[in-house]
């Protein structure tokens, strides 16, 4: 397995996948981020071209769309070096049109791109205890299952490439209205003379 993107989500990711016993290559923008990995018996691979010569399924788990593009572009790129049949799981946010064009960039190399964002933050990057939104054809999903298995505890086949991108965007935009309303709910309590340590405490926040 190859894992590019060492952040807080994607370190704790790639414990839960060693300690599932499976073989590793990192890969990080920088170096340090890998050292807990290497410790634990991971390799250390200096561009995502060589992680793809070196591996048959890739994580990646980057911030957002540039760094995405970073990752799989350039003479050391990720596509350069992929080779037919490799399963790319890319569980990076980013709009449903990039996952679809990646797969595309993929297929035309013969290998398999799911967009696979996951929800419940570092705490359940550490406790694998995550979810996984998958979007991508049934083979590869039903491929990339066993892996996702040793992060996420909830994993879901949600439909075509790009669908997985999309219903993790909508869990975004409803948290964050979620957030609004509850923001303008203690606006209204203060003008109504409620003090707000009460309102957190019956709210349970």
């Amino acid at each position: 397995v190859g894992f590019i993107g060492l952040g807080r989500m994607g370190a704790a990711m790639v414990d839960n996948i060693y300690a599932a016993g499976h073989t590793l290559f990192v890969n990080d923008v920088r170096r340090e981020a890998c050292d807990g990995a290497i410790a634990n018996g991971a390799s250390f691979l200096a561009t995502t071209k060589e992680i793809a010569w070196s591996s048959e399924i890739i994580i990646i788990s980057v911030p957002g769309p540039d760094e995405l593009e970073s990752v799989l572009s350039g003479d050391d790129g990720l596509l350069a070096g992929l080779e037919r049949g490799t399963l790319i799981i890319d569980t990076t946010t980013v709009s449903p049109r990039q996952s679809k064009a990646n797969a595309e960039r993929c297929r035309e190399r013969g290998a398999d791109y799911l967009d696979a964002p996951v929800s419940g933050g570092q705490h359940g990057a550490v406790t694998a205890d995550l979810a996984a939104m998958v979007g991508g054809e049934e083979a590869a999903f039903e491929r990339a299952e066993p892996i996702l298995s040793c992060i996420a505890k909830t994993i879901i086949h949600v439909g075509a490439i790009g669908s997985g991108s999309a219903i993790k965007l909508l869990n975004q935009m409803i948290y964050v209205s979620y957030q609004m309303v509850f923001a303008e709910g203690l606006t209204i309590g203060e003008d109504l003379g409620l003090d707000i340590e009460t309102m957190l405490k019956v709210w349970g926040a």
